[in-house]
């Protein structure tokens, strides 16, 4: 049975224009390949290429949206403690993956995986747990606006 968990998705809209030159790069190659109308083999193999993309290499993240879904937040917490792994070893996947993940997302992978941790632990009950997240996305990225104000939440409710 899949939750009513809120989900957030901030889009980077500069990430439209290297999306779409790779698009164009895709549709250039079926064109020289001799696509008459090269649209539509262009516009498939861009989705089909972004979906294999979000599927292998940010599979972490993906199973631990399911397992969130399921509100298997410890199962979760393992899956976003990997992908948050497998982020920071490959930094360039994460900082280009406008291009190398075809993902708009303003925030990076790695701030993905720690503010799902937070909001796992959060639902787990354990704020403490989730104030060190909240302070390690703080750290990574002062501008966020949801770990910002979940820690406003946590310390409000503790005081």
């Amino acid at each position: 049975m899949a939750s009513n968990v809120p989900v957030v998705k901030q889009v980077a809209w500069i990430a439209v224009i290297p999306q779409t030159i790779v698009l164009f790069l895709i549709g250039w190659i079926c064109y020289l390949c001799g696509a008459t109308n090269p649209v539509f083999p262009a516009a498939a193999t861009y989705f089909l290429l972004g979906y294999i993309l979000r599927n292998t290499v940010a599979k972490d993240h993906k199973k631990g949206m399911e397992h969130v879904k399921k509100q298997d937040y410890a199962g979760a917490i393992t899956a976003f403690e990997a992908s948050y792994k497998f982020f920071s070893d490959n930094l360039w996947l994460d900082k280009y993956r406008y291009v190398t993940l075809l993902n708009a997302s303003s925030m990076s992978y790695r701030e993905m995986a720690l503010c799902n941790i937070e909001f796992c632990y959060t639902q787990m009950g354990e704020g403490k747990k989730a104030a060190i997240y909240y302070r390690r996305v703080l750290d990574l990225s002062p501008e966020n606006g949801i770990a910002q104000a979940g820690l406003n939440v946590l310390e409000s409710a503790y005081k």
